[in-house]
């Protein structure tokens, strides 16, 4: 039996699962309202999986019903250009249009699109293209992937009139043309990172319906898990490690799955295993997301972390200036939750705690190797945007809690992986 679990390339139409309700929501906005949509993510978290699944033709008509027959899919993906010239942009979304209309004969659309080409795409012909689309009973709906990277990397040239072609022809085609963008940020981020080239004061997406994905729940983990035919007992351990993150889930799901197929284990031994190659696996994901978060994110983070570790490592912390500190970040501690990254205590004396103890390794290990031979893990405050956040009380609380979790992070590890599963999980998995 071929490995049930994808950790590389986008899920297939066959394997996607757990996002119906967003499914349903962009489907509704494409077939119902004409509306574009902003799909919004973590990395990993099913983005693109989501954009592909919808335009997958063995689905259209289980999605859209008798509409599918007027949806004509366009798919960019903004990692591929170069960059992203007007005429580029439209002449590569429009390309399927053009396809289908000379399939069909339309030539009322070709005439337009071929002025449209001659004028070497002028925008003052795009309007009679999009026109056309309307007067046909299409609909072209242009899927983007990595639209914020697109901004954020500048390879769009003159953003101005790309961007407000798109919010200009997307909300006045009648429903003709529709965009749906897959995104990383919220869309107030996304408007901060265009509005230096937005000279006339208007919103560019503002017309756009956000659609997040959030963090599995573990009725979404066991259906994931049923392809692999664990027991609970499995599932428990997985959610310990991976948490909610999709690619998380099916990372150490597929990592379990070999286990099993290719070695002759015990309960611990396996769990060691797992959890040791899971943090080899996905750590270059861990460090592209910690990396993109503003230094409040990351302090959020950090804090909610050390705050849990007391109870983990039977550790005593000082923390009576940092409680004040996490008052502060409540707007970001609240965006971890929405995220997934971290989720309401269980009533043993932390308020919040890490959903994924993987996450937890990864900080507790950023911690270790960021202190320096003179053991004074400054540099570590530096790396993470931190010079200036704290009153000197603040600083010596954070370093102290620092430089002691660090230390029992490495006595545990050498002690292997296990010593890191808490009792529960060894309960559960008969250990």
């Amino acid at each position: 039996m071929k490995n049930p679990f994808c950790t590389t390339l986008p899920v297939e139409h066959g394997g996607f699962s757990n996002r119906k309700d967003e499914v349903d929501q962009v489907c509704d906005s494409i077939a119902r309202y004409g509306q574009s949509v902003a799909i919004i993510g973590e990395p990993r978290t099913g983005k693109t999986s989501l954009l592909k699944y919808i335009q997958t033709q063995e689905v259209g008509m289980k999605l859209f019903g008798d509409d599918a027959r007027n949806l004509i899919f366009s798919f960019l993906d903004f990692r591929t250009f170069d960059s992203v010239t007007f005429r580029e942009f439209w002449e590569r979304g429009l390309a399927p249009c053009v396809n289908r209309m000379e399939i069909s004969n339309n030539n009322n659309f070709l005439s337009s699109y071929k002025k449209f080409k001659d004028s070497n795409y002028s925008s003052a012909y795009l309007e009679e293209v999009i026109k056309q689309i309307h007067l046909s009973g299409q609909k072209l709906v242009v899927l983007i992937d990595e639209f914020d990277t697109a901004i954020s990397r500048t390879v769009i040239n003159n953003r101005e009139l790309v961007f407000g072609s798109i919010r200009s022809f997307s909300s006045t085609s009648k429903g003709a043309l529709i965009f749906v963008i897959a995104i990383t940020c919220d869309l107030v981020t996304l408007e901060e990172l265009a509005r230096p080239d937005n000279k006339l004061g208007s919103q560019y997406f503002n017309t756009f319906m956000p659609v997040h994905l959030s963090a599995f729940d573990r009725s979404a983990i066991d259906e994931i898990l049923r392809a692999g035919q664990f027991n609970n007992d499995d599932a428990n351990f997985i959610e310990f490690i991976a948490g909610g993150h999709p690619y998380f889930i099916q990372s150490a799901a597929s990592l379990l799955w070999n286990s099993y197929k290719t070695e002759s284990l015990g309960a611990l031994q396996r769990a060691e295993a797992v959890s040791q190659k899971l943090t080899k696996v996905i750590n270059p994901t861990l460090h592209f997301i910690w990396n993109r978060w503003t230094p409040e994110m990351r302090l959020a983070f950090t804090l909610v972390a050390l705050t849990e570790l007391p109870r983990i490592g039977n550790m005593k912390f000082r923390m009576e200036t940092l409680n004040e500190k996490k008052i502060d970040l409540a707007d970001e501690i609240l965006t971890l939750r929405n995220m997934g990254y971290i989720c309401e205590g269980n009533g043993n004396g932390s308020e919040w705690m890490i959903n994924g103890k993987i996450l937890m390794w990864f900080l507790l290990e950023r911690i270790r190797a960021g202190i320096n031979k003179k053991d004074d893990l400054g540099e570590w405050l530096r790396l993470n945007g931190w010079n200036g956040f704290f009153t000197n009380k603040q600083k010596e609380e954070i370093l102290e809690m620092a430089k002691l979790s660090a230390k029992w992070f490495g006595e545990t590890l050498v002690k292997g992986f296990g010593a890191l599963l808490p009792e529960l999980i060894k309960k559960s998995l008969g250990i």
